[in-house]
């Protein structure tokens, strides 16, 4: 039973588990910073955490599990049910996440990509504003903790260790361009989309949106499925 919710993708049951949604990630709406919790939502975390409470506060919710039950934090990792009504993926499709399908918990990636794509097709929700303007990889720097649509050449492609990171514009060494961040623990859902980051990619003009994160002095967004990065030319 559902108990108290905590923010747009975390609830805490009656029996004190706390259940983080599978699938998704919203907006956060504190930041440990010098030692305690600050207040300091990003751009739709209230919204999130509002329309989260909407569908499930006062209910009985059923959980399904996938290949992981918990994460480090020993929260449960769950999709969630109210009734019929699969609340992942009703978050996703009013445009209230992003969209976080993370190997090995990929039985709905199908299904939570479809609501994804619609609501960045029907630009509802934080996706509304994100798709309003196209902005070069140049001007990234300029908004730093939006979440913005950006377009550019793939220029450089870079393997790390735990990711494989896709340079627009830019350099790779964080003073220039965009990086785009894909971790090497989700690269079998691009391959079973017959997609090689590293040669698929390169040279190629591409278009995503997303949450525009500073890390180590240059702007990096992070994706999790190929649904995430379209392919212009």
């Amino acid at each position: 039973m559902y108990k108290r919710q905590i923010d747009g993708d975390t609830i805490r049951l009656a029996n004190g588990e706390i259940v983080r949604y599978l699938g998704i990630d919203t907006s956060e709406l504190r930041w440990y910073k010098g030692g305690s919790w600050v207040y300091h939502p990003q751009p739709f975390a209230e919204e999130a955490k509002k329309y989260n409470s909407l569908l499930v506060e006062g209910k009985k919710v059923k959980l399904e599990f996938d290949q992981e039950k918990k994460d480090k934090q020993k929260r449960l990792l769950a999709y969630v049910y109210v009734d019929n009504l699969f609340v992942n993926a009703e978050i996703l499709k009013q445009g209230y996440a992003f969209f976080d399908i993370r190997v090995p918990n990929v039985k709905h990636s199908k299904e939570l990509s479809e609501s994804y794509q619609q609501a960045k097709k029907e630009r509802v929700g934080l996706w509304k504003e994100a798709t309003e303007e196209i902005i070069s990889p140049a001007l990234v720097k300029n908004f730093s903790g939006k979440i913005k649509t950006i377009e550019g050449v793939v220029t450089k492609i870079l393997d790390k260790r735990k990711i494989i990171k896709l340079v627009l514009d830019g350099d790779g060494e964080g003073k220039t361009g965009l990086g785009i961040v894909i971790y090497k623990n989700n690269l079998s859902l691009f391959k079973k989309e017959g997609i090689n980051p590293k040669e698929t990619y390169l040279n190629k003009i591409v278009r995503l949106a997303g949450l525009i994160c500073e890390y180590k002095k240059g702007f990096e967004i992070i994706v999790h499925h190929p649904a995430e990065i379209e392919i212009l030319k």
